[in-house]
Formats: structure tokens, C-alpha cells, sequence
């Protein structure tokens, strides 16, 4: 029995002098690496740090991190920069693996507790703005705010906000074996405003340096998930500029409903169902978590997504959306056009512009085969495309882009606009 204890003793011990050693020799890679960065570095910035991270969970690092730009006083100060493996065994093959141009099953960049005065200098180039930076620029699908844009230390400070705003950023992968499956991630947050998460799911049958890099590349995602989590910023901006807006909740609803629409169309050919509006609008007041997820049933061909109707876009896309558990119906998404409404079928009798070019000939009107080489000749004409997915468009003819050309519709009191690209059309034709 005791030869067993002191057989025990003795292994622990020499176990603890290895990973003793290991940790050593990790330490010291990583303060030279440090270093030698912070050299290079050197005539843009003076940076200093106070500690080396090597944990057995796998994370190496430095930590305590200060950065000075040359010509400013101020610094920006981080807790930690570091990555991750799976633990410490993995951090040893690391080098083995590359040479043999393999990937390890998971590894995360870690930036954390990022900070920096938004009132200060350095904020001011860096963002611009006036009394110190307006970094929070409004989104495509944000708030009405009165006169008010974007967003800067003195809105924020009337939101119940200090100049000194903390950030996390983490960026990884972690691939399931079991499920041959590689989870792209990346998690972004303001300390004590919101946390957004990212995840992308590619196929991949091993962790060679190749294959990862082709199924990246090809954008067949089996999901992607986008969540957005509250900690009290959404309802604070919202009643922030509802009060700018001077409105009631109802009107401002209204207002800000308008208001999503009209920046979808204009900045990004885009429109959403009234019920995607109705679950932005539901977080925006109450907070809490919003999940827009895409799982498709097959491969999407992204590029032809905007020849489907909205309402089948969903569907393809496998589209779900939720907000506080609640699910939400009826994920109509337009690409390429202006207004959606509930989609019109377009008329048996073809619709004359109201400008048509003059009319060459005395004939009677008809469709007219041509080819795309001659398509400058029909600018304004009323034509007819024919999609190689079998969909038929019909329109003025807008506009011609360097890929592709834009039909517009007037459909009563709606205007429609299709933007179809050059190599997704069989057969276009002309009515003069």
C-alpha cells in the first residue's frame, strides 16, 4: 500500500514539474511575441501590458493592455487579448498541425473589456462628431429620432450613459465531429447596452486547412442565426427618441414603421412584411431578445433570390424570426424593389409606358425577340423577361446596370421594381 501511495505522489509530482515546465515555456513565447510586436509597432503607438495569460484550459495571452497613439494623450486600455483552444494538449499540437495544414477542432480570438473615453480626443478623429463622438449610427431598420442621426456622448449621457463605454468582441469556430458540422461565431458587446451573436454553419467532414477554406468560400450555410440581446439600451433609445419626435407610443409607432420602410427601400432595395415590422418595433419597446434564423431545407442559390416572390423567400430561406419567445408569421422578404405590397399578378394585357420611345414603324404593337447586345436600343420600352428559373417579369425598362437591368411596374397606386441580373435571363423581349 504504500508503494502504491508513493507511486501516486511521485507521478503527481512529476506531472505538475511537466505542465510547470510546458507553462513556462508557452509564458515565454508569448511575452517574446508580445514584444517583439510592441517594437514594430512602435512608431504608431506606444503600448505597454502587465501580465502573460497561459491557462490550462487553453488560453494564451496578455492581459492589463494600455495603447497610446502617437500625438495623443489618451489611451485605450484592454483586460485582456488572447485566444483559446480546446486545452492545453491542443495548444502543444498547434505548431504539429500547421505544418501538416490542419486546423485544430476549435479556437477563439478573445478582445476584452475594450475601452476608450467617447468625450475624448481620440474618439473625436477616430469617429468623428461633435461634443464627443457619434458612433452609433442609425440602421437601416432603426428608430425616427427627430433631428437626431446618429448617436454620440451627449444622447448617451441622457440615456443614463458614461462617456466610458466597455466592449467585448469574441471571434471562433468549433467544429462537431459527430455532426460534421463548423460553427463560425462571433459575439459583440457593449458592456451594460446589448450583446449581438453571430453564428454561421458550414458543412466540414474533417479540419483540413483546404476543405474548411472551400466550404467557407462556397456560402452554402446549413444555418445562420442572428440574436440580439437587451440589457436595457433598446427601451432607453426608444423612449429617447420617441420624445425627440415629440409623438404619442401609437403615432410614434407609426412614425417609426414609415420611417423602416422607406430606409429599407432606398438604402438596400429590400422590404419586410408588416409582421417582421410589427416584431422590430415589439423589441424596440419592451427589449428583451430578437433571433432571426435561417436554416434552409436545400442549397439557396443566393443570387437568384430576388427573382422569388416575397412570399416564397421565406420559405426557401427556412426563415424563422422571435422575439421574447414569441414567433412571428407571414416573413415575406422583396429584393430589387421599392414598395411591397401584397404582390399584384400581372395583367394577361401588357401595360404601355407612360413615355414610350416613338414608334419606328406603323405596324401594330407586338412582343419582339431581341438580344441582350441590342438592349440600349429599348431604354423606356415596355419588355418582357423570361428568367432561366422559369419566372416571367414584366415592365418599363428602367434602367441599365453594368450586371443586369431594372424593370419598373406602376400597378395602381404601387410602383414595383425588379432588378434582374444579366446571366439569370433566358429570353427578353420588347412591345413596340
Amino acid at each position: 500500500m504504500r508503494q502504491i501511495k508513493k507511486f501516486i505522489i511521485t507521478s503527481l509530482v512529476l506531472a505538475g514539474i511537466a505542465i510547470g515546465g510546458i507553462k513556462g515555456f508557452l509564458w515565454y513565447k508569448i511575452k517574446t511575441t508580445a514584444d517583439e510586436v510592441i517594437v514594430m509597432l512602435a512608431p504608431q503607438a506606444t503600448i505597454t501590458y502587465d501580465g502573460v495569460i497561459t491557462g490550462l484550459d487553453g488560453t494564451l495571452g496578455i492581459s492589463e493592455v494600455r495603447i497610446r497613439p502617437q500625438g495623443f494623450a489618451e489611451e485605450v486600455y484592454i483586460e485582456e487579448i488572447s485566444f483559446k483552444l480546446d486545452n492545453l494538449v491542443s495548444l502543444i499540437e498547434l505548431e504539429q498541425q500547421a505544418k501538416q495544414q490542419k486546423l485544430p477542432n476549435a479556437i477563439a480570438f478573445n478582445l476584452l473589456g475594450f475601452s476608450m473615453n467617447m468625450q475624448g480626443e481620440l474618439a473625436k478623429t477616430l469617429y468623428g462628431g461633435g461634443e464627443g463622438s457619434q458612433f452609433f449610427m442609425n440602421s437601416p431598420a432603426s428608430h425616427a429620432c427627430g433631428d437626431v442621426g446618429l448617436l454620440g456622448a451627449p444622447e448617451l449621457r441622457s440615456m443614463g450613459y458614461s462617456g466610458l463605454l466597455v466592449q467585448d468582441i469574441v471571434v471562433g469556430y468549433r467544429h462537431n465531429e459527430f455532426n460534421r458540422l463548423l460553427d463560425l461565431y462571433m459575439d459583440a458587446t457593449v458592456r451594460e447596452m446589448e450583446t449581438w451573436r453571430f453564428l454561421f454553419q458550414v458543412k466540414a467532414t474533417s479540419m483540413d486547412l483546404m476543405p474548411v477554406m472551400a466550404a467557407m468560400q462556397s456560402q452554402q450555410f446549413e444555418k445562420i442565426q442572428i440574436t440580439l440581446e437587451d440589457m436595457g439600451y433598446q427601451t432607453k433609445l426608444y423612449e429617447f427618441c420617441r420624445r425627440q419626435e415629440g409623438l404619442s407610443e401609437q403615432d410614434y409607432l407609426v412614425r417609426n414603421t414609415e420611417l423602416m420602410k422607406e430606409n429599407l427601400g432606398k438604402d438596400f432595395m429590400m422590404a419586410f412584411s408588416d409582421s417582421m415590422y410589427q416584431a422590430l418595433n415589439d423589441f424596440y419597446r419592451n427589449g428583451g431578445e430578437m433571433t432571426w434564423e435561417v436554416d434552409p431545407p436545400r442549397e439557396v442559390d443566393w443570387g437568384n433570390l430576388m427573382l422569388y416572390k416575397p412570399e416564397d423567400i421565406a420559405t426557401i430561406l427556412g426563415l424563422s424570426l422571435q422575439v421574447n419567445g414569441k414567433a412571428y408569421e407571414d416573413l415575406a422578404i422583396g429584393f430589387g424593389v421599392d414598395v411591397i405590397e401584397e404582390e399584384q399578378e400581372m395583367a394577361e394585357q401588357p401595360v404601355m409606358p407612360v413615355a414610350p420611345p416613338p414608334v419606328e414603324e406603323e405596324s401594330e404593337p407586338e412582343w419582339r425577340v431581341f438580344s441582350l447586345n441590342e438592349i440600349d436600343k429599348h431604354r423606356g420600352r415596355l419588355v418582357k423577361v423570361k428568367t432561366r428559373t422559369g419566372k416571367t417579369r414584366q415592365g418599363q425598362l428602367q434602367q441599365i446596370l453594368e450586371t443586369g437591368i431594372r424593370l419598373t411596374l406602376q400597378s395602381g397606386a404601387n410602383k414595383l421594381t425588379y432588378t434582374i441580373e444579366f446571366n439569370h435571363i433566358e429570353e427578353i423581349s420588347a412591345f413596340y
